[in-house]
């Protein structure tokens, strides 16, 4: 008797996503932390969410750089979708282009390219959180609106500043140079602006980790 191979059938959670980090189109490497700190920040924006699941920063980053399958990311994520995206930064000007693929079907859900100025990022970030909510039928109450735009700042410099310091301390290691280097930048952030709220959170981060 011959048994028919057993069909595994792709179905993960209606509501899940996995952000990939968005590619720095600007050609120079040492701006990765700027298209890398937008794409976690979407992140976090829709980590808020009490209705959606969203695949884990450490999980999704490490695809960063690797010409893998949108369809076998998400397989290995078990996500219904996949948010990925570029920027292109030039002075104070930023073009951030963002789609949505339906991860079972293959297709595209939603696309848009956002041309701000630096001081709009936050604003561009809560847009495309909102909207990939909306794609995915998740109603949000009033509060969870509020929190996608929660703890911001809209000082350029601060968020520059804020960006340095969160990549610095996703990437650390095992040394502290890093974190040293992270908790400086972020310093930064906050003389700059001190209500940034994020900016301080980020910080405490940092210290649970390094040795004053």
């Amino acid at each position: 008797t011959v048994v028919a191979p057993t069909v595994v059938v792709f179905n993960p959670p209606a509501h899940s996503i996995a952000v990939l980090p968005f590619v720095n189109m600007s050609g120079d490497t040492t701006q990765d932390y700027f298209s890398d700190g937008i794409s976690e920040e979407i992140l976090n924006s829709l980590s808020r969410l009490n209705a959606l699941q969203v695949a884990a920063r450490t999980s999704s980053f490490s695809f960063k750089g690797q010409s893998i399958d949108i369809t076998n990311i998400a397989h290995k994520l078990n996500v219904g979708a996949i948010l990925e995206g570029s920027v292109r930064r030039t002075g104070k000007t930023v073009r951030i282009t963002a789609q949505l693929i339906n991860a079972v079907s293959g297709f595209h859900m939603w696309s848009q390219t956002y041309d701000r100025n630096l001081t709009d990022i936050l604003k561009v970030q809560t847009d495309v959180a909102t909207a990939v909510a909306q794609q995915l039928n998740i109603r949000l109450a009033s509060t969870e609106t509020d929190a996608l735009e929660l703890g911001g700042t809209q000082n350029p410099t601060a968020y520059e500043a804020y960006l340095r310091g969160a990549q610095l301390l996703a990437n650390w290691d095992t040394g502290e140079a890093d974190l040293r280097a992270a908790r400086v930048a972020l310093d930064q952030a906050i003389a700059l602006d001190p209500k940034y709220a994020l900016a301080y959170a980020k910080k405490s981060t940092v210290l649970t980790d390094i040795t004053v």
